[in-house]
């Protein structure tokens, strides 16, 4: 059985002096961490994250996922949202970015858990986990409520609960994953597919890891144990979206729109993944890099440990491809949080138990442990500070210096104000071209179907999947919302026209601007609203 006082014996040095240092360095890490969750609390807001909490509201309210309220997205960012408005409520829709913070929590006690009983291993994994996640969680965008860190942390708690990769037998640990740890793995890759279904190769060559990495006398249990869980997360899928979802929607606005409408505009591709694999000093792509690197570092130390045995080099080339595929895109920025995400938690459960092999090995006090975290830690966080942030393109410096705010809340500014009143209690209102975060403020709620209207859109209303049309040329004649706020941006290939001519041509016939507020038209009616001239 390993323990620290044999090492402390062969190096001549006191563990406890090192166990207190490394205890420092986490203390200081969890604080830093519990600050920068502080600040993403008012920090920028991203109108992905508006589409997430709208959706959610309307959900409770009764509506449907990929019925009423269509969008591209998994259905999985929608579950959660869900569930959290039943639990605390919408008056404070920005708590729905502590769901990040829990999982964050959720993981590192899986960390601690295989770690564990090298109490010096414990605290330096925690220390890099915590560190490294409060330096990328504002600039990488890791704060807001997505899919992507969530998408990130499932794969942490997969590597964490059911990776035999990281388990060397030789100091009291099971060589094989516990049917608890299986089944919890299996929760998690079935997740995965559920919040997106690009991340279902990557949820694949994570269990083909977990499987390939255990002794050949316990791969059966373990994978039925696995299956177990995919299949109670699954049925637990299943039964949501026919309470709250549409089946066949969920096809065909996130599975064929995605593959067939969107992805020609996204750049997606064989060319596009493999940019994202070569290495670039340029300041948006320093991250991806270090991403890159960090990757190949621990699963080279995986492989040095694994014994060069055919299983377990063939678990740590799945678990490496498997993390490569999070960031199919080849994305730089906040779109590849989950591979970021994901990492972060390799790099926390390797390189403490190689770094303590390495001081084992050459008889190095232990208490190098400690300058060693804080380089490392430092080194990270001056990466960041010299690259633009995630989705906004600000510096550090900027996204520190902005002003508390509360958003995603009702607002009582004039132009808010004034939208109320032209739809009434009741009245739909409709913001083009893409403006999730105008229902919120406005408090009144989108038509069924359309809450934004894009290029892409328009391309699916020519080819859409049989039984799910979606043209809001031909249905906004129908819905005939009482306000719309129309405020064109223009995409590289379509001006807004292009698309949204016949909506032109219904605000010019049927609605009136608003003399005071440029770009909100109210329905013309016999009645209350705007009168003509």
């Amino acid at each position: 059985m390993f323990s620290f006082e044999q090492n402390r014996r062969s190096s001549g040095f006191s563990l406890s002096a090192a166990g207190i240092a490394a205890a420092l360095v986490l203390a200081v890490c969890l604080v830093r961490f519990c600050l920068m969750i502080r600040s993403g609390l008012s920090g920028m807001t991203f109108a992905d994250e508006a589409d997430h909490i709208l959706g959610s509201q309307i959900l409770g309210r009764g509506g449907t996922l990929y019925g009423s309220y269509v969008d591209q997205h998994g259905p999985l960012i929608f579950m959660i949202g869900r569930l959290y408005g039943a639990v605390a409520g919408w008056m404070h829709p920005i708590g729905v970015r502590l769901v990040m913070a829990g999982l964050a929590m959720l993981c590192a006690a899986l960390i601690a858990l295989e770690l564990r009983p090298r109490l010096l291993a414990v605290l330096s994994g925690l220390s890099l986990f915590f560190g490294l996640l409060a330096s990328f969680w504002l600039m990488q965008g890791l704060y807001l409520f997505s899919y992507y860190p969530v998408a990130g942390f499932l794969a942490v708690l997969m590597m964490a609960a059911g990776m035999p990769v990281f388990r060397d037998g030789g100091y009291g640990r099971r060589e094989a994953p516990s049917r608890a740890e299986a089944f919890s793995a299996g929760l998690c890759a079935a997740g995965l597919g559920l919040a997106s279904f690009s991340y279902g190769p990557s949820a694949v060559l994570f269990a083909a890891a977990i499987v390939a990495g255990t002794p050949s006398g316990s791969r059966g249990r373990v994978l039925l144990c696995g299956l177990a869980g995919g299949v109670a997360c699954l049925g637990a899928g299943l039964l949501w979206m026919l309470e709250y979802g549409s089946l066949r929607g969920w096809h065909a606005f996130h599975i064929y729109y995605n593959r067939t409408v969107y992805a020609p505009f996204i750049h997606f591709g064989p060319m596009s993944f493999l940019g994202g694999l070569w290495p670039s000093v340029l300041p948006e792509r320093r991250i991806g890099t270090f991403v890159q690197l960090a990757l190949v570092l621990c699963c080279g130390l995986l492989m040095r440990r694994s014994g060069w045995r055919g299983s377990r080099i063939l678990a740590v080339l799945c678990l490496f491809t498997a993390v490569e595929l999070l960031n199919a895109r080849g994305d730089a920025g906040f779109k590849a949080g989950a591979q970021l995400v994901a990492v972060i938690g390799l790099v926390s459960l390797v390189l403490p138990d190689g770094a303590i092999r390495l001081i084992t090995r050459y008889r190095l006090p232990f208490l190098l442990a400690a300058p060693g975290l804080v380089l490392m830690l430092a080194g990270a966080d001056v990466l960041v500070r010299h690259t633009p942030s995630s989705p906004f393109r600000w510096s550090w410096k900027q996204m520190m210096s902005l002003p508390p705010i509360s958003p995603y809340r009702r607002a009582e500014w004039p132009e808010f104000v004034r939208i109320r009143e032209l739809a009434g209690a009741d009245g739909r209102i409709l913001a083009l071209p893409f403006r999730p975060e105008v229902y919120l403020a406005a408090d009144r709620l989108p038509p069924d179907r359309y809450y934004e209207y894009l290029p892409w859109d328009a391309i699916y209303a020519r080819r859409p999947y049989p039984g799910e049309e979606r043209d809001i040329c031909r249905d906004l004649q129908r819905l005939k919302p009482a306000v719309i706020i129309y405020r064109p941006w223009k995409t590289d290939m379509y001006p807004p026209g292009s698309y949204l001519g016949c909506v032109l041509s219904l605000l010019r016939a049927d609605y009136r601007e608003d003399p005071d507020f440029s770009g909100i038209y109210g329905l013309v009616r016999k009645q209350g609203g705007i009168e003509p001239e």
